[in-house]
């Protein structure tokens, strides 16, 4: 193929050559010994290109060589920027622009340096002694270990990281420790008090367990304490997901303030950086979501938490609320700008509705059980029965412990007879809090998503089916451990009736209306569906987003800093922020959790924070909502700088979309792609501000 020469055996074919992997601007000793050099690479590649045209190849060297002389010159310090001509650099480029062209589509686009903002942040007036005390304290702990390192490295240990030996696990230097933790000279050394110059390399435990630490004010790093400005600016600590770029009405409650919340892509060098920020951030998230009043819970505790949200035992039946996506609830009238306004809008609607249930009403106590029997009674009264008994078959199937069984037995027997029911007298907020259910029950929500992106071919049994799905993952979602303290302390809103003036579920309702949750889900799922998901394929995303864990990483404290190797490890939690690169590529749970950290990140939920080395530069996209890159040290080479910013850079990303939102108005209507709308406005121009 290469070599036909056309039908008339005079033109040349043409090679289109598409590489997604630059070559690098130079080439190291190590990588002429692993024969990867990428300067033969590339007069390999020119060889091909130009059918080994000679001429060609031997201008390019020249002129390559002339340009290389003019890189050593500048290196030699003879001569300075100004005093070297470009010649020579444009003529490399000449002759490599006939076989050779960059077309990356923002590059060529008009005004592209709009999109990117870069700047150098200034970590000096975060400089503290401390930090010199963490190199010196690294430097004696070497002096005194056999065939200690060299200084360089350690150096750039104390620099990497705060607290670095605590971090150290997997490298030779914190082998070599281990290995020498009975020499006189170690143990002399690290048996000093906590006064000592010591404990700046360590990280204490005591003091995270009681969450004493405050990173920010008191880590010995400038770059940890000025980033930790940064990503904990707006107390992204309280949010469960990230603000969606087209809110439906205005953020209320924790999301107020966050509208231009974007997750953060850190790029290092080294693989303890990846460790110890995602261990700090997260603990740093847990103590800033428990301060204040009340009683402070232990960082290690022997307690499991108990779930936010039950379906079982004593629980109140209002739970099941959450899991029923109602009919007569789905749709709404977005025509206020805020919350509150747009409440009060369907409160109006729906307390007309509530006038046909008046039949269940009696003059005895109120039965708060109304509040999950209402938006049934709703859809039955409005001749949607067979909906309903879709939902309580869904339902059913799903039940997989005696304890729901026996729990949501009790919503059946309110349907089983064949007279009419008393619940009492109708509560007095009933309307209002059905309202916020029409607005962010997760069932609900995912009805209309699903209609709007999936309804083609979709029975309505199955449209039931994953509405449950949906809402039950959401429901995972609150009952994770770093969740239940955030809804705990940030939801106040309370009910007329029921044992709890504040449950856990209308917090959960209230959490989601003030965070958009529909706009969120709405926003999610296109992006899942325009990239090839179908209905099953995006269920399983969600479950991984939703559902991924708080991973453990392996910390070494101070107060075990004399035990041996297999005894002196404890852990530390990351959900707010994530390692990626020390993962074990070779092992299958090692390339599941870089899968399932990757689907997290690149959705709205939690990891906020992805610390990465090099593994995570290329290959992998976390554009969806990420618009933050940090490198936190710069890599020897120039490019891997463009592959990592390139990570972010990409069709349908944040920035493009958050661009989009605050250009163009779509119908937000029941059952239609708000955000294929607003990208179809964008390619024909129809600006609507």
């Amino acid at each position: 193929v290469f070599n036909d020469k056309g039908e008339t055996k005079k033109e040349k074919s043409k090679v289109l050559l598409l590489s997604a992997t630059p070559f690098k601007a130079m080439t190291t000793i190590n990588d002429e010994d692993d024969e990867s050099s990428h300067h033969e690479q590339l007069h390999k590649l020119l060889d091909f290109l130009s059918h080994n045209d000679v001429d060609f190849v031997s201008q390019y060297e020249m002129s390559r060589n002339l340009l290389h002389d003019d890189m050593l010159t500048l290196s030699s310090g003879s001569s300075d920027f100004e005093s070297i001509s470009d010649t020579n650099a444009r003529s490399v480029e000449k002759l490599l622009r006939e076989y050779i062209a960059r077309t990356e589509r923002s590059q060529i686009s008009k005004g592209f340096e709009q999109l990117i903002h870069s700047n150098e942040l200034c970590c000096g007036s975060d400089f503290s002694v401390e930090e010199v005390q963490s190199y010196r304290a690294i430097e004696a702990l070497n002096a005194v270990l056999p065939r200690g390192r060299g200084g360089v490295s350690l150096i750039e240990f104390a620099k990497s990281a705060p607290w670095a030996v605590s971090f150290l696990n997997g490298y030779a230097f914190k082998e070599l420790y281990h290995r020498n933790i009975n020499n006189p000279d170690v143990r002399k050394l690290l048996r000093k008090s906590r006064s000592s110059e010591q404990t700046q390399a360590w990280l204490s435990q005591s003091d995270v367990q009681n969450y004493k630490l405050n990173v920010e004010q008191s880590a010995p790093n400038a770059k940890i304490k000025a980033l930790s400005k940064v990503i904990f600016e707006g107390s992204p600590e309280n949010l469960l997901w990230s603000p969606p770029c087209k809110p439906y009405y205005q953020f209320d409650g924790v999301f107020k303030g966050n509208e231009s919340f974007t997750k953060t892509l850190l790029f290092s060098s080294w693989a303890l950086v990846p460790k110890a920020l995602s261990c700090l951030w997260s603990y740093e998230a847990e103590r800033r979501v428990i301060k204040g009043k009340g009683k402070r819970p232990q960082y290690h505790s022997d307690k499991n938490s108990s779930p936010l949200l039950r379906f079982e035992g004593k629980s109140t039946l209002n739970v099941w609320h959450l899991l029923y996506p109602c009919k007569s609830l789905a749709d709404v009238s977005y025509l206020g700008e805020s919350l509150d306004e747009v409440l009060a809008q369907q409160t109006t609607l729906i307390q007309s509705k509530l006038s046909g249930l008046k039949q269940y009403e009696s003059d005895d106590k109120t039965n708060s059980d109304w509040y999950v029997l209402a938006p049934m009674l709703l859809d039955i009264q409005a001749g949607k029965r067979e909906h309903f008994e879709n939902w309580l078959e869904v339902i059913e199937s799903r039940l997989n412990t005696e304890g729901r069984i026996n729990h949501f037995a009790k919503i059946k027997q309110y349907f089983e007879g064949s007279e009419p029911f008393s619940l009492g007298k109708m509560p007095d907020d009933l309307a209002k809090v059905l309202a916020y259910s029409s607005l962010a029950n997760p069932a609900t929500c995912a009805m209309r998503t699903i209609q709007a992106l999936w309804s083609e071919g979709i029975s309505e049994f199955d449209l039931v089916s994953y509405s449950v799905q949906f809402a039950e993952l959401t429901t995972r979602l609150f009952n994770h451990e770093y969740a239940i303290p955030i809804v705990k302390r940030n939801v106040k809103h309370t009910l007329i009736s029921g044992q709890t003036a504040s449950p856990a579920w209308y917090k959960v309702l209230v959490y989601c209306a003030h965070g958009n949750y529909q706009s969120m889900l709405d926003e999610y799922c296109h992006l899942l569906a325009t990239s090839g998901s179908d209905l099953h394929a995006a269920t399983s995303k969600l479950e991984h987003a939703m559902g991924i864990r708080s991973s453990s990483e392996q910390v070494h404290f101070w107060e075990s800093r004399t035990k041996a190797k297999d005894k002196c490890s404890s852990s530390m939690r990351c959900h707010f922020a994530v390692p990626l690169g020390n993962q074990k590529l070779n092992d299958d749970n090692g390339l599941k959790r870089v899968v399932s950290v990757r689907d997290a990140f690149n959705s709205p939920f939690r990891p906020f924070v992805l610390s990465s080395t090099s593994i995570g530069q290329e290959g992998l996209d976390f554009h969806w909502y990420c618009r933050r890159v940090v490198h936190w040290n710069l890599p020897n080479n120039p490019i891997d700088i463009e592959q990592r910013e390139g990570r972010v850079n990409r069709y349908k990303s944040l920035v493009v979309r958050q661009r989009i939102a605050e250009n163009y108005t779509p119908d937000i209507g029941n059952k239609v792609d708000v955000w294929g709308q607003l990208f179809e406005q964008a390619a024909n121009g129809d600006t609507n501000k």
